[in-house]
């Protein structure tokens, strides 16, 4: 099924400069996985509060760290993702909550996102 999405009636620069304006600064991005929109801590992951199931994430590192992160995951479980987006901090692979709870813990990571399933919206008709 598609969802429409309003197309704006005005460019995309103007647009872009409008919404800076009356938008709040973003918040900065807490740390945990982001499964569906929901962000899970580390604190939740441990204490049992959610389980998290293997499957493909995407892991966010801070910037000219990833190799860093990628080292160490390969020194404590001889693992090397499927993907490592060599223009990007980012790097994609199948994870276990083991892993997931090693990379929430290590220093360089920003945030792991569940691979999933992006929306497709059609402009809305003129």
């Amino acid at each position: 099924t598609l969802n429409s999405c309003a197309s704006p009636s005005t460019s995309s620069t103007s647009t872009t400069h409008q919404a800076s304006k009356i938008m709040p600064p973003k918040a900065p991005l807490q740390k945990g996985v982001v499964i569906s929109g929901t962000t899970y801590t580390l604190e939740q992951i441990e204490t049992g509060k959610v389980e998290i199931a293997e499957g493909t994430y995407i892991v966010m590192a801070q910037k000219e760290r990833k190799g860093e992160v990628l080292e160490a995951l390969e020194k404590e479980f001889q693992y090397k993702p499927e993907s490592t987006l060599s223009m990007m901090p980012m790097f994609a692979g199948t994870l276990n909550k083991e892993k997931i709870v090693f990379l929430l813990k290590h220093e360089a990571v920003e945030l792991i996102e569940a691979d999933g399933v992006a929306t497709l919206c059609t402009p809305a008709a003129a």
